[in-house]
C-alpha cells in the first residue's frame, strides 16, 4: 500500500530541487534511504542554516536601514541644513556598512553619499571606510564626466579666460586624489599649460616628497586637493612659498570653472597684476 503522506513529501521536494536549481545526490531511491539514526545531526544542520538564514535577513534589514540614514543626513547637509552631528552620523554608518562587508563602491552606499563629494571638508577626521566611500564616489563621476561632460566643462567662464592668459606656457601641479587623464586634458588645455603634473600620493606621505615637483621653473600654481589631503601635508603651503609659487587649496571636484575659480579667489591679486600685462587672449 502506498503511503500517500510520504509520496507527497517525495513530489514536493523534487518539484522544489528543481525549481531552485538544487541537485540532490542521495536518498531521493528505495534502495539509498537516509540512516534513520542521523536524524539528530540533520535537525541541527537544518536549525544551523535556519540561523545562518536568520542572521543574513537581519543584516540585510539592518543595511537597509543603514542606507536609508545615510540619504536621511545627506539630505540634510546638501540643504545647509546640516551640522557636524550630520557629518559624524553619516561617516558612522559608512564606516558600519563597509564593516560589514559592503564594499566602499557598493551603488546603494556610492548613490547615497554622491551630492557630498563637493561639499565634504577635509578628510583627515574621518575614518578610512568613509574616505573610501567618497572616493570610489569621486571616481564613479569622473567617469560618468567622461561620458558626459558637464556645462562646467564646454562653457568657460571669464575666469578660465583669466587663468589662461597668466598661465599660458607653464606647468600646473595638483596633489591629492587620483589622477584623471580626461580632466587632466582639459585642464591643459583650457589653461594652454605646457604640462599639468598631476603627482600620484598617498596618506601620510612626507612632503619632500613633492619638492622635486614644486620646485620646477616652469611650474606657477600648486594645486592641493584638500578632500583627500593627510593632515602631514600642512606644510605644502610654505613649501611652495618658498619656491615661489602660488598655493591654491582645492575643496571640491576639478571641473575647469571650479579650478578656475579657486584660483582666481585665493591669488587673484596677484594674477590680477600679471593679467594686466597681458594682450586679450581668444578661447578656443
Amino acid at each position: 500500500m502506498t503511503d500517500t503522506e510520504q509520496q507527497s513529501i517525495y513530489e514536493w521536494l523534487r518539484r522544489t530541487a528543481t525549481e531552485n536549481g538544487i541537485f540532490i545526490e542521495r536518498h531521493l531511491r528505495a534502495d539509498d534511504p537516509a540512516d534513520p539514526n542521523n536524524s539528530a545531526d540533520i535537525r541541527n544542520r537544518i536549525q544551523a542554516v535556519r540561523e545562518a538564514c536568520r542572521k543574513s535577513l537581519n543584516r540585510r534589514r539592518q543595511r537597509t536601514d543603514r542606507v536609508k540614514r545615510l540619504r536621511y543626513h545627506t539630505k540634510r547637509l546638501v540643504s545647509g541644513r546640516g551640522t557636524d552631528h550630520d557629518w559624524q552620523t553619516v561617516a558612522q554608518v559608512a564606516d558600519q556598512l563597509v564593516g560589514d562587508g559592503v564594499p566602499p563602491s557598493n551603488r546603494e552606499i556610492r548613490d547615497a553619499v554622491l551630492p557630498l563629494i563637493d561639499i565634504a571638508p577635509g578628510s583627515d577626521g574621518f575614518p578610512l571606510a568613509f574616505r573610501l566611500v567618497l572616493r570610489e564616489a569621486q571616481k564613479y563621476r569622473a567617469e560618468q564626466e567622461v561620458q558626459l561632460p558637464s556645462q562646467d566643462e564646454v562653457t568657460p567662464t571669464d575666469e578660465v579666460r583669466a587663468v589662461r592668459k597668466v598661465m599660458e606656457g607653464t606647468s600646473l601641479v595638483i596633489i591629492g586624489g587620483d589622477c584623471r587623464d580626461h580632466a587632466q586634458d582639459r585642464i591643459k588645455e583650457a589653461f594652454a599649460l605646457k604640462e599639468v603634473d598631476w603627482v600620484k600620493s598617498r596618506a601620510h606621505q612626507s612632503v619632500e616628497r613633492f619638492r622635486p615637483h614644486i620646485m620646477r621653473d616652469d611650474v606657477k600654481v600648486v594645486l592641493l586637493m584638500i578632500r583627500w589631503a593627510s593632515h602631514d601635508w600642512r606644510d605644502i603651503k610654505q613649501l611652495c612659498d618658498g619656491h615661489g609659487k602660488l598655493f591654491v587649496r582645492l575643496p571640491g571636484g576639478y571641473g575647469l570653472n571650479q579650478v578656475a575659480g579657486q584660483i582666481m579667489a585665493q591669488c587673484g591679486r596677484l594674477l590680477d597684476k600679471e593679467a594686466r600685462s597681458c594682450d586679450e587672449v581668444d578661447f578656443p
